[in-house]
């Protein structure tokens, strides 16, 4: 009979024991996935480690979680959800069965019944084992989520699992150094003093899925490097290198990036301080560099090995030309020394042009070749352009690097649409846009006159910076 004095606990069986003996010396995993609850067929069960199997099952399914306890790191916890429209018996004895269907571990509970959502009193009812084990890290969880329910602690705990450690775990660090499975949060960076490298944990099962945000503090132009541990990969840029990167690169104060594990030896980016696309060139109103990963688009020379996510996009750019190249292609990627450097695109002080790409309105040019402008001589000259002639020529003013023409041919000829003579009352008539100004012209070897100008439209400088990551 159950009342006071009664003691209720869990075990491990024979057959749980040998198995956490053999997990715990091969050091492998011992996967514990279900659990069963009976009735006892009405006694009050007591539990025996030389158990099999229960007295009466009544039920038995998939776990929903199993934890260690967060204050004892011996206890493991493992839950079942068991939904309003199941039951109709009691639950005196509760079971723990791995991934052979072995029974595992035994525990007995005080009576509470179970009743059917058809009785008119149906509930959701969370059966919990807290079970003392030898060593927990070799116990893994084992749950197909299609075919479980969630307790509302189990789910507050997957959100404080990603949100929690963010919300409450700040960690400061001003050297090299490598983070501990226990630095998972915010981790705010201070690369100030010197270059700093910062490894992250393995992502690995032991890992398992976590969140961790890394910061940039200081506003110095020291690199700081975030690395992945041995083999692991970031995934970021993935369209360049599905495999992503073994490191990123932090850049100005203020700089982020959010980071969660997979447990599979990859760290996929969440959210990241500035997702503006690689390689794209952008206007800012400050001499200042913003934080997110820019530099200045001056041509430098960089090493592949320091930025290969950038050289991947040089190389797919189609915009690579050698060095030897480079000049009239300013604006484009070049291949560097051919192994171990790259330089990318200089364009300060130009004006940027939209590459026709087939229209037919500035043709022949290749994306990031530098044209240009149009030139134009201060003085009317003969018609021919020769300054070495002397007669009755027409006067024109002369012209280089220009755009296209219009070639007229006399009356009726081509002109630019809404063309107007100078009063610009109306429409120039093309019947006398074959009219010229004919002169005499002779060489003036006294005050020689041979001024050009380039034209440019009014405009406004900003200073223009580089996405580099």
């Amino acid at each position: 009979m159950i009342d006071q004095t009664s003691q209720f606990f869990a075990i491990l069986t024979n057959v749980g024991a040998a198995k956490q003996a053999n997990a715990d010396a091969l050091g492998v995993a011992w996967t514990i996935s279900k659990m069963g609850v009976g009735d006892a067929n009405g006694a009050d069960p007591v539990p025996d480690p030389a158990q099999t199997q229960l007295i009466n099952e009544q039920r038995r399914a998939p776990l929903n979680q199993l934890r260690v306890d967060d204050s004892n790191s011996a206890i493991i916890i493992a839950e079942q959800v068991i939904p309003a429209e199941v039951g109709g018996w009691w639950i005196r004895e509760i079971g723990l069965y791995d991934a052979d269907d072995d029974l595992v571990a035994i525990a007995n509970c005080a009576p509470s019944f179970k009743p059917l959502l058809a009785q008119g009193s149906g509930r959701t009812q969370i059966v919990r084992i807290n079970l003392l084990v030898s060593n927990a890290s070799n116990i893994e969880l084992k749950i197909d989520p299609s075919v479980v329910l969630a307790s509302r602690d189990y789910v507050d705990r997957i959100r404080l699992g990603i949100l929690g450690e963010l919300a409450t775990r700040i960690i400061n660090v001003n050297k090299s150094r490598a983070l501990t499975t226990k630095e998972m949060g915010l981790v705010l960076i201070d690369a100030s003093a010197a270059d700093l490298v910062v490894q992250l944990p393995y992502a690995n099962s032991k890992l398992g899925t976590r969140d961790v945000v890394v910061r940039r503090t200081d506003n110095q132009g020291t690199r700081l490097v975030i690395k992945a541990g041995g083999t692991d990969r970031l995934k970021f840029h993935t369209h360049l290198n599905p495999d992503g990167y073994p490191f990123l690169v932090l850049m100005g104060a203020g700089d982020w990036w959010h980071l969660r594990s997979d447990a599979k030896g990859s760290w996929w980016p969440i959210g990241r301080y500035d997702s503006t696309p690689l390689g794209r060139p952008v206007m800012e109103t400050t001499v200042e560099f913003p934080p997110g990963g820019y530099g200045a688009p001056n041509g430098p020379l960089l090493v592949r090995a320091e930025w290969p996510w950038l050289w991947d996009h040089a190389q797919t750019s189609a915009m690579t030309v050698s060095e030897a190249a480079r000049a009239g292609n300013e604006g484009g990627w070049t291949i560097g020394d051919g192994k171990v450097t790259f330089r990318a695109p200089e364009i300060r002080g130009e004006m940027l042009r939209v590459l026709d790409e087939s229209r037919g309105v500035d043709g022949s040019r290749l994306a990031g070749s530098w044209q240009d402008g149009t030139w134009i001589r201060t003085t009317a000259q003969e018609w021919s352009g020769s300054d070495l002639s002397e007669g009755v020529f027409a006067i024109g003013t002369a012209f280089a690097s220009d755009d296209g023409r219009i070639s007229n041919g006399g009356p009726g000829g081509q002109m630019p649409p809404g063309a107007r003579p100078p009063s610009g009352a109306t429409d120039f008539d093309p019947t006398v846009t074959d009219n010229t100004i004919r002169g005499s012209a002779g060489l003036d070897t006294v005050n020689p006159v041979n001024n050009w100008i380039r034209f440019r439209p009014r405009n406004i400088a900003y200073p223009a910076r580089l996405k580099m990551i």
